[in-house]
């Protein structure tokens, strides 16, 4: 059984400013796209940080996105590199090139098929490679909504399946995982040893989240067509099936029939469910009631104008998105798998629900925006306990310097026999 390591990250050669000693380490990133996604938000969010801990990250993309934020990126001063070729082997050259052009002491892949290309591209250049456990799945299956390996890897080719597992076991030098739970369940599956196996809580939030102006607020409530004293339930996320939208509007159908002064706001951009989204909301009566917002750049806006936020995803990789409500101080319901990872406790930080059970999900969001006094209470409580847990673990800042250190100490020290070290 691997135990987990959460001591390698203070070994690291820090400066008293928290940068690296010496000449900027250099990271290259593989991901398979920028599309406004958790994953990549919070990529870009790190990039964005690194620098500050002795870091010069470079984000390289496969491919192309409708929806990519390429450009904000850019505009952040993030060096994001969108390779030309369309197949794996083109990547692989050009990732390749740019490893050595660049050179690059480090590789981090985080996302299915860019983690194959990122671990064959550090095997050819012999460089160290670290990656995470959110998206790369092992051979075993998890509880119900927990990382569930079966379901992700029968949707791949098996070939490349097997590549991600093969090349995680014996090229990846160094992994992190979003708690001690998830990176025990994978660390195991794969029989790795103590050493190679960090917990690194990931967030993208920002220290201190600007107060939104009041204006931006009201401008918000215009647009989305909700007059005075009515309340916001907001929800955040691609629409897609993983997300479990489906499961909020069949509670919704119960929570509007008791309270007619609340509004549910879908922000994301469609992934395939929208139009049925929008056809199961008109059969259960609430379209009055749900707004399809699309993708959105005012999120911070958004979570300061809702009086809940709920997540209702079957399988999510962290507590991402639910850390930019805790920073809001926007109280939260969430799925109660994400208690499996051991950071969060129930009626704490927030509420946990069986999202599929319509009754608990609705009778959660209800005591939300309860005006009762003892309602009030708790719901404050668990506000000020989230944005304790906010500023300890899912500070971008913080986060930044614990992955730097991890990224220092891999390329010093890798695992996998023959890799190059930083001297």
């Amino acid at each position: 059984m691997a135990r987990v390591n959460r001591r390698c990250c203070d070994h690291a050669h820090m400066t008293s400013d928290g940068g690296s000693a010496g000449r900027s380490l250099r990271c290259c990133f593989v991901l398979g796209n920028l599309a406004p996604d958790g994953a990549q938000l919070s990529t870009v969010a790190l990039a964005e940080e690194l620098p500050r801990h002795g870091v010069r990250p470079i984000l390289v993309v496969l491919e192309r996105h409708p929806d990519e934020v390429t450009d904000g990126a850019r505009k952040q001063g993030v060096d994001v590199r969108v390779l030309h070729g369309r197949s794996r082997g083109q990547w692989l050259r050009e990732l390749r090139s740019i490893v050595v052009r660049e050179r690059i002491d480090v590789l981090v892949t985080a996302m299915p098929y860019a983690d194959l290309i990122g671990r064959l591209a550090a095997l050819i250049t012999r460089r160290p490679v670290v990656s995470s456990f959110v998206d790369t799945f092992t051979y075993v299956d998890y509880p119900h909504g927990f990382f569930d390996a079966g379901t992700v890897l029968r949707r791949r080719d098996r070939l490349v399946a097997w590549g991600i597992r093969a090349s995680g076991r014996y090229i990846t030098d160094r992994w992190y995982a979003t708690s001690p739970n998830v990176a025990h369940v994978n660390a195991t599956a794969l029989r790795l040893l103590d050493r190679q196996v960090v917990a690194i809580e990931c967030g993208r939030g920002r220290p201190s989240p600007v107060l939104a102006d009041p204006l931006a607020i009201e401008r918000l409530r215009t647009e989305l067509g909700m007059g005075a004293g009515v309340e916001m339930v907001l929800t955040l996320g691609r629409l897609h099936g993983v997300k479990g939208f489906d499961c909020l509007l069949d509670a919704w159908a119960i929570v509007s029939s008791d309270r007619h002064d609340l509004r549910l706001v879908l922000a994301g951009r469609d992934d395939g469910v929208e139009a049925e989204l929008r056809q199961q909301a008109e059969r259960l009566g609430v379209t009055d009631s749900v707004r399809f917002a699309g993708h959105r750049d005012d999120v911070s806006t958004m979570l300061q104008a809702a009086s809940v936020f709920v997540q209702t995803s079957h399988t999510e990789g962290g507590p991402a998105a639910a850390g930019e409500a805790f920073a809001a101080n926007t109280p939260v319901v969430m799925p109660r798998f994400q208690l499996q990872a051991g950071m969060l406790r129930d009626g704490v930080e927030a509420l946990f629900v069986d999202p599929s059970d319509s009754h608990e999900l609705a009778a959660a969001i209800l005591a939300c925006v309860d005006p009762s006094p003892d309602a009030i209470e708790a719901t404050a409580a668990r506000v000020v306990a989230a944005a304790g847990f906010f500023d300890e673990h899912l500070r971008i800042d913080g986060v930044a310097a614990r992955m730097a250190a991890l990224y220092r100490d891999t390329a010093r020290n890798p695992h996998v026999p023959g890799k190059r070290r930083l001297r």
